[in-house]
């Protein structure tokens, strides 16, 4: 099924059901990206975290593009859907969640974005 994954998510991406989110950028690519990412909060991933983070690279998550807020997970716990920008509404019947402790909450405080390390 592994190496079968990538073929499927294409497949329904050309078929236009999923929108797909490619999180994985090309190590040896210079870009300002490198520049705003070392300017954030960071967040040390443990190895489980990890394993959240290659799921969601994956696609698996899609058309997730990061952390949700309360009112994204509210709306996928009790009606199994996700309401995009867009307008659109995708199905999403169960969540993909990386917890912070109290500690990295702290830490993170209300950062628009972080910087996930492993």
């Amino acid at each position: 099924m592994e190496r079968e994954l990538p073929k499927l998510l294409c497949f329904y991406k050309l078929q236009g059901w999923i929108p797909l989110v490619d999180l994985i950028e090309p190590a040896n690519t210079p870009n300002v990206k490198n520049f705003i990412v070392e300017a954030l909060s960071k967040v040390v991933l443990t190895k489980i975290d990890l394993e959240w983070d290659h799921e969601v690279s994956e696609g698996w998550a899609s058309p997730l593009k990061g952390l949700l807020r309360e009112t994204e997970n509210l709306g996928i716990l009790h009606f199994n859907c996700l309401w995009l920008k867009d307008e659109n509404l995708v199905d999403i019947t169960m969540l993909t969640v990386l917890t912070f402790d109290d500690e990295v909450m702290e830490k993170i405080g209300g950062s628009c974005s972080v910087a996930l390390v492993g």
